[in-house]
C-alpha cells in the first residue's frame, strides 16, 4: 500500500478527533507537476522515489499558520518559500544529502547558493509534519503545542512509523519527560 494511502487513512483517523476545526494534511510532500500558479505540486514520482532514497528526511515542525480552509499541505512547496524555516529546510535536505561518505564532508554553509539549493531540493524527497494539524498563529503557543503532541501523540508516532524516516529533523521543539521511540 502506498505511503500516501496509509497517511491518508491516518488523516482521516485523525481529524475525527477534531471534527469541528480546520485540519491540515502532511506527510512526504508531492513531487509531481506544477499547479498553473506554480504554488503547489501535484503526486508524483514521490513515493518510489522515498523507498529508493538512502536518506529519507522527515521534518517535524509545531503547527501551519494561518489558512481557515483545509489544506493539503502535501501539495506545497518549501523550496519555492523564502521563509526563514522553510530555507533553513531546504539547506538541511541539500546539506544532508550532499554528504561526502568519502570524506565525511558537507558542502560548506559559506558557499552555499540559495538559488542552487532550491533547484536541488525540488527533486529530492523528503516530508514533514506538524505536531497540531489545526492551524496556529504567527508564532505557536508551546504548551498548546506540548498538549496536542501528548493527546496525539499515537498519531504523530503511527505518521512517522509510516513514512520510516531514517533522519528526523525536530524543528523548535523541546518536550521534557518523553521520549519518542521507534522499532
Amino acid at each position: 500500500m502506498s505511503y500516501h494511502i496509509k497517511e491518508d487513512r491516518l488523516h482521516q483517523k485523525w481529524k475525527k478527533r477534531y471534527p469541528n476545526q480546520v485540519y491540515n494534511k502532511d506527510g512526504l510532500l508531492y513531487m509531481g507537476e506544477q499547479s498553473t500558479n506554480y504554488e503547489s505540486r501535484k503526486p508524483g514520482n514521490e513515493e518510489l522515489l522515498w523507498e529508493k532514497a538512502d536518506i529519507r528526511i522527515l521534518f517535524i515542525l509545531k503547527e501551519s499558520y494561518g489558512n481557515e480552509d483545509p489544506q493539503d499541505l502535501r501539495e506545497w512547496m518549501p523550496h519555492k518559500s523564502t521563509g526563514r524555516i522553510y530555507s533553513n529546510m531546504c539547506r538541511m535536505v541539500y546539506g544532508i544529502s550532499n554528504f561526502n561518505r568519502k570524506n565525511y564532508s558537507y558542502p560548506s554553509y559559506n558557499t552555499l547558493d540559495m538559488d542552487k539549493i532550491r533547484t536541488a531540493v525540488a527533486k529530492i524527497p523528503y516530508g514533514y509534519i506538524n505536531i497540531k494539524k489545526t492551524p496556529g498563529l504567527s508564532r505557536s503557543d508551546d504548551q498548546e503545542i506540548a498538549r496536542f503532541f501528548m493527546q496525539d501523540y499515537d498519531l504523530i508516532e503511527e505518521q512517522i512509523k509510516i513514512l520510516n524516516p531514517n533522519v528526523i529533523f525536530f524543528c523548535g521543539i523541546l518536550f521534557k519527560n518523553r521520549k519518542i521511540k521507534m522499532k
